[in-house]
């Protein structure tokens, strides 16, 4: 299937460190609408209460991650995804071992965001139907096959390595059209976001 994406190298993501500096996140790309980040957690605390926002958190490295939510503890296990309220205080528990996640923070008013996780084996050609907006690769590699302008012309091949992302943009002309197929076995996280499931605004009286 090909599919207008773009192709961010790991080493592309800007890292910032945490104000209560108890971790990192490491900006994959960022919309109106919504966020992506691959956070690395360093020890337990609070995450940043974002008004009217959603937070969906996946685990890619470590062990299940531990989040207190308003009190209530949450269990992420590692390939696992939990959506919840990014505006209620929220500790997130990693005193035994740093932990890394995907995470996708969605403003309320405009869509719903969620990550599922895939193993693929090799020869698998990515299927990428809205609301399909990124894919990050976990493990393993992908091959990247793009058109170049022209006749016959020669297509492009790139490889994805790890924690790379391809953000998908199918209003965005700029964009190439490629053929994304596993290289590898792999593990890929693909990242949604429905905006036509928005939950709905209270209007005051």
């Amino acid at each position: 299937m090909q599919v207008p994406v773009r192709h961010r190298r790991a080493g592309e993501h800007s890292s910032q460190r945490w104000r209560n500096g108890r971790g990192a996140s490491a900006a994959i790309a960022t919309t109106e609408a919504w966020s992506l980040t691959l956070d690395t957690i360093e020890s337990t605390g609070p995450l940043d209460e974002l008004l009217e926002h959603d937070r969906t958190v996946c685990v890619v490295r470590g062990a299940e991650l531990f989040l207190e939510v308003a009190g209530v503890e949450i269990v992420i296990e590692r390939y696992t995804s939990w959506t919840g309220p990014a505006d209620i205080a929220t500790i997130a528990h990693a005193d035994d071992g740093t932990r890394q996640s995907i995470t996708l923070v969605a403003h309320r008013s405009c869509g719903v965001g969620s990550i599922a996780v895939e193993q693929l084996p090799v020869g698998t050609t990515l299927r990428l139907p809205a609301p399909t907006v990124a894919v990050v690769l976990i493990e393993g590699a992908l091959t990247i096959v793009t058109p170049t302008s022209g006749f016959p012309g020669t297509p492009e091949r790139g490889r994805a390595a790890r924690f790379d992302a391809l953000i998908v943009d199918r209003s965005d002309r700029l964009f190439s059209t490629s053929t994304v197929t596993t290289a590898i076995d792999s593990v890929i996280a693909f990242v949604l976001f429905d905006n036509t499931a928005t939950v709905p605004t209270k209007v005051d009286d």
